[in-house]
């Protein structure tokens, strides 16, 4: 999986960046044409580490935006990302019982 950052200049974008470059893993997308899925980072730190390895660990096709929310953006957002159903993430929180 492949991150696309929504806003590259906020704090949680260039942590992500830092952390891909670090670990040299290769999982920021230079563009997209439509992220398959929008992922709003709500805890700071924590949340941008862990979706970044989370991108090395799905790696693939799917392309997903992503932004820190704020009122405004997730107002407009919000709807957009709620009719989707498909998870980015499909085996994250399941389980076999």
């Amino acid at each position: 999986m492949r991150i696309y950052l929504l806003e590259p200049a906020s704090r949680p974008s260039s942590n992500i960046r830092n952390v891909a470059r670090r670990l040299n893993i290769g999982v920021v997308a230079d563009r997209a044409e439509r992220p398959s899925a929008i992922v709003f980072l709500g805890n700071g730190t924590p949340d941008d580490i862990a979706l970044t390895l989370l991108a090395h660990r799905y790696d693939g096709r799917l392309v997903i935006g992503v932004a820190k929310p704020r009122p405004e953006h997730s107002r407009e957002m919000m709807p957009h990302a709620v009719k989707s159903t498909k998870s980015a993430f499909p085996a994250v929180g399941t389980s076999s019982h």
